[in-house]
């Protein structure tokens, strides 16, 4: 059993929350970052949140890209975040191809919707999940975010705008200006 640590945590999904999400993406000129983004990172960074990433990085497990290939976008991504003044405190993936048979249930647990990496998280920066929260751009995110018990859940998603354990916005820049409402 973990225990409910002291640091609450903004967890971001990476494709369509921090990045425009145009499908599988290894290269840094396809990765254009959200407009915002380092916006609110520095906004929940100054608040004394840590900035966790969890993402869903499936091309890797199905062939399309190598890990080097991720680690060196995630690198550059991550400097990008320091340069701005809001480090990344802890970055987590799931490398699974979705329908892998051959998969552990660790790798399994990590697969958002499951909540292994917001878990594990928890675990490694003694995070509170109950004063954390998570910003995702799918179904997928919010499942995961429930599952591990956060309860401040936010899809940015132009397609979707209802949900019933969630607050829902078309933009980044609209749930930016939503959270500091929430947050002041």
């Amino acid at each position: 059993m973990i225990l409910e640590g002291t640091f609450s945590a903004l967890f971001l999904d990476r494709d369509g929350v921090i990045n425009f999400d145009s499908g599988f993406i290894w290269e840094r000129e396809e990765f254009i970052f959200q407009e915002k983004i380092f916006e609110l990172c520095k906004y929940f960074k100054d608040k004394g949140f840590k900035l966790v990433i969890v993402t869903n990085q499936s091309g890797i497990g199905r062939g399309l890209f190598s890990i080097r290939d991720f680690n060196e976008l995630n690198d550059w991504m991550l400097s990008r975040f320091k340069e701005e003044g809001c480090d990344i405190d802890l970055f987590l993936v799931s490398t699974l191809a979705p329908n892998d048979l051959t998969a552990s249930n660790r790798e399994i647990s990590f697969r958002k919707p499951a909540p292994g990496m917001l878990l594990a998280a928890q675990e490694i920066l003694g995070l509170n999940l109950h004063n954390s929260l998570l910003i995702g751009d799918r179904e997928s995110d919010i499942e995961a975010g429930f599952n591990a018990g956060i309860k401040q859940l936010f899809l940015v998603n132009p397609t979707v705008v209802s949900g019933g354990n969630y607050h829902s916005f078309k933009s980044l820049e609209e749930c930016l200006v939503g959270l500091k409402k929430i947050f002041n």
